[in-house]
């Protein structure tokens, strides 16, 4: 019971908040091949 008194506090202090997103959200909108190749010099 000791532990977990003195644990529980310090454990939620640390805690890191996770967010609403995944990392790489990012990638599901799509590419631009055009756009790509202009950026690129290609086009």
């Amino acid at each position: 019971e000791q532990g977990a008194a003195e644990g529980a506090p310090f454990i939620a202090r640390h805690i890191i908040q996770t967010t609403t997103h995944a990392f790489d959200d990012f990638a599901q909108g799509g590419a631009d091949r055009e756009l790509n190749k202009k950026i690129m010099g290609i086009a």
